[in-house]
């Protein structure tokens, strides 16, 4: 990620609250005369500009910032490659060339930064078990130190293997007590750790491949990690940060629900499902909030947002809860979308032969926002003999209604229906969702084939 890139979008992570440190960060660069050297921090493992310095005649870009820094892992970059740092103490001092930034690298002062790039440089060379009690002997000498903190976090947790009485693993007793300690190296407590790519590497490693990989697995444990007492405030945003943006667009394998549990529980509980007090940056967690309870009605097992839009006459209004099938197939698509025009007729192929038998409607909602759209579905509707239920906003009432939205009081839509694409989450057409009997989310089925499967499954039951 370029520093530019980082820039711009730092505004959107809340950046944990650490105290500021009086420090002064010396990097002499022998050949880096007149060079603008730059200071990134590390927030999980994404860099963002944090400083620059003009190095002197003789290499020396001098970095003090009168606000100070947060302590934790930085890089510097002197234009190729990066140096690592931790900053912490009221000055650092390292000493390098241009052309091997990290082969010629000394600390000339910090005591923190000799433990973690040259004593724990030197302990990596070791063989098996010597590395990791030098590694271990190392973050001892100085516990509170972050250095310290960081080389136990690039430690792996050891790991045993259960064995059942026959002398095979006992795979599922290995996978719990590995989850279970994989925290040991790691201070939860420590804010300082959010700003050390290892913490983010870790827990997506976790969540990607350390838990059972559905919504309810992941949220209970990460909501353990969350509520476990003495977890620092920092990491607990972090952690819910993260979820939720790996989570948050993954609806159709229904870990979307993550985004929304974990959102809602630790974040969206002040006055009005806003951010309680303490998730900063405030814009970021209002936009969240907001989202979440946007997707809550969305996600497997919730009770759906009613629409009601017109036919294709613009005169005759109909409710997708009201639909008289006990399964209903919703498909949000566009007249002008050609992936569109391709699977609806598919789809009504499928609709006759294999879901209306088995008592499923078919709400199918057209973009119908310009004149163009409008006629063309309707065209699109009579060509292709789409006898299932078409519903769209009429035209040219959209127009006025977007004006004066008073004007369709009296109809039998509302603001929640006319603005579908919002509530419905709809980014991309074709979109569906299968909804059961009391009208609750099943599935939002990626493709065709999953749309019948889905509605087949909850059929047989």
């Amino acid at each position: 990620m370029s520093l530019r890139h980082a820039a711009a979008i730092a505004g959107l992570l809340p950046i944990a609250l650490c105290a500021q440190q009086t420090t002064r960060l010396e990097v002499s660069i022998a050949g880096a005369a007149g060079n603008k050297i730059y200071l990134a921090n590390y927030y999980g493992n994404q860099l963002f500009y944090s400083d620059s310095a003009i190095a002197d005649a003789q290499g020396l870009a001098v970095f003090a910032h009168k606000g100070g820094y947060k302590p934790g892992l930085y890089a510097v970059l002197p234009g190729v490659g990066k140096i690592p740092v931790v900053l912490g103490e009221p000055v650092v001092k390292l000493a390098t060339t241009k052309a091997d930034p990290l082969g010629q690298l000394r600390v000339a002062e910090s005591r923190e930064n000799t433990m973690y790039l040259v004593d724990r440089k030197q302990a990596e060379t070791l063989p098996e078990p010597q590395r990791t009690a030098r590694l271990k002997e190392i973050a001892k000498a100085a516990p509170d130190m972050f250095a310290s903190k960081l080389i136990l976090m690039e430690m792996e947790p050891e790991k045993v293997e259960v064995k059942l009485p026959n002398g095979n693993t006992d795979s599922t007793t290995t996978s719990d007590r590995q989850r279970a300690h994989y925290w040991d190296n790691t201070d939860l407590g420590d804010a300082r750790i959010v700003h050390a790519p290892v913490f983010q590497n870790r827990l997506e490693v976790l969540m990607a491949v350390g838990v059972a990989q559905n919504a309810d697995a992941i949220t209970n444990y990460l909501d353990s990690l969350i509520s476990a007492p003495g977890t620092a405030e920092a990491v607990k945003q972090f952690i819910v940060n993260t979820a939720a943006r790996k989570y948050a667009e993954l609806p159709t394998q229904g870990l979307g629900a993550v985004c929304v549990r974990l959102t809602q529980k630790h974040v969206c509980t002040g006055k009005g499902n806003m951010p309680a007090p303490g998730w900063t940056p405030l814009d970021h967690w209002q936009k969240l909030c907001v989202k979440a309870a946007i997707k809550a009605s969305l996600i497997p097992g919730a009770a759906s947002r009613d629409i009601v839009l017109a036919d294709t006459t613009g005169k005759k209004w109909i409710s997708m809860h009201k639909m008289p099938e006990p399964c209903v197939v919703v498909v949000f698509w566009s007249p002008h979308c050609s992936h569109c025009k391709q699977t609806l007729p598919l789809l009504y192929e499928k609709y006759v032969q294999e879901l209306k038998p088995l008592g499923t409607g078919l709400y199918a909602v057209a973009e119908t926002t310009s004149d163009a759209l409008f006629k063309d579905w309707k065209d699109f509707v009579r060509k292709n003999k789409l006898d299932w239920t078409n519903v769209g906003i009429p035209w040219p009432a959209m127009n006025g209604w977007r004006t004066d939205p008073s004007k369709y009081a009296g109809t039998p839509t509302d603001r929640q229906s006319l603005n579908y694409a919002s509530t419905w989450e709809v980014t991309g057409t074709p979109r569906y969702y299968v909804l059961d009997e009391q009208r609750r989310i099943v599935a939002q089925p990626g493709t065709l084939n999953e749309v019948l499967s889905t509605v087949k499954a909850l059929r047989a039951k």
